[in-house]
């Protein structure tokens, strides 16, 4: 008699198979169920994939599920366990994407697909909400949070299609990512500038609207999350940004300096914003072999640290000249 072979399924998928069709609740009877699900290694592909072959018919009879889903990952981002709460935040990210990449029309049928309106019309200004305090502890988790704000923020092709931004506006981060800004440059105030570039562009043509993000950047103090005022934080990172276009000019001006047989100035100025696209490796900042350092690198030492890749990474570079650009926009006494 032959043997049954043994199912070798993973165990995520057979999980996840379950919980989102409905077919049968594996949680019944196993009180632990949802931390046990969360130390599960996350098969993102196939994640991606079980929600890219659904249509909307077929997404609004799992809705349901897709709630009961994404509500447990809010839920575990409290946990102590930072395997969970990682794991939960990359599931969480996951069907956020799927579902926002399907650019269903209008951007609210997405939302509904993924919160119940009734029962829990504040799911997305809590969930950005309570990514504050997170952004100010451990680093352990931080790409895993700024991956799902930036998810949230760039949800709609438009800023101004995007309901999820008056979440943004509500919770009001601003205090936590200008206390990140403030901080030496590391792959999270790189993370931080591409989010708050985002988050200023956010405008509405009523009168009494106050983006709080283009608030944060002004010269009105406000208390922020650290304890700190922006008036004692801005000029950390107002410094930072002058270093960094400081920076830009001393390499622009040294590849565009020219030489008897070099090309027109057209043909410098575009070959300097062409190397934005080579890769990190080819855009590293070489120093002297006997180890000394120019003015410029001193200062930009001082204010980026050692990290030559992010430092000249083309979506840094990118970030910084953003962010200097609305600094001046929306601050008068910038200068």
């Amino acid at each position: 008699v032959m043997e049954a072979k043994p199912d070798l399924t993973p165990k995520f998928i057979v999980l996840y198979e379950e919980l989102l069709t409905g077919e049968t609740d594996p949680s019944e009877g196993n009180p632990n169920f949802w931390d046990e699900l969360f130390l599960l290694r996350v098969n993102i592909p196939w994640l991606t994939s079980w929600l890219d072959t659904k249509d909307l018919v077929e997404l609004k009879e799992f809705k349901y599920n897709l709630h009961r889903i994404v509500q447990q990952c809010f839920l575990m981002l409290d946990d102590e366990n930072l395997l969970r709460v990682s794991n939960a935040l990359k599931t969480m990210t996951t069907i956020l994407q799927s579902i926002f990449n399907k650019k269903l029309q209008p951007f609210s049928e997405a939302l509904d697909l993924l919160r119940d309106e009734k029962s829990n019309p504040t799911f997305f200004q809590d969930l950005i909400k309570s990514m504050e305090p997170k952004l100010l502890a451990t680093r352990h988790v931080k790409q895993d949070i700024y991956v799902l704000l930036m998810t949230l923020a760039t949800a709609s092709h438009h800023t101004h299609l995007n309901l999820i931004m008056e979440d943004f506006i509500k919770a009001d981060i601003s205090k936590a990512l200008i206390s990140v800004m403030s901080s030496p440059l590391q792959a999270e105030v790189y993370w931080g500038m591409a989010l708050w570039v985002i988050l200023l562009k956010y405008e509405k043509s009523s009168d009494s609207f106050v983006n709080p993000y283009s608030r944060s950047i002004t010269c009105t103090p406000v208390s922020l999350a650290n304890g700190s005022s922006n008036d004692i934080l801005l000029p950390s990172v107002v410094q930072g940004i002058c270093a960094k276009i400081f920076h830009y000019f001393t390499e622009f001006k040294a590849q565009t300096q020219p030489t008897p047989n070099s090309p027109g100035i057209i043909t410098r100025v575009s070959s300097y914003f062409f190397s934005w696209d080579k890769p990190q490796d080819d855009l590293r900042i070489s120093e002297p072999a006997d180890g000394s350092l120019t003015p410029c690198m001193k200062q930009t030492r001082e204010h980026f640290g050692n990290d030559t890749a992010l430092l000249s990474s083309p979506y840094m570079q990118g970030s910084i000249l953003l962010l200097f650009y609305e600094f001046t926009r929306v601050n008068r006494f910038f200068f």
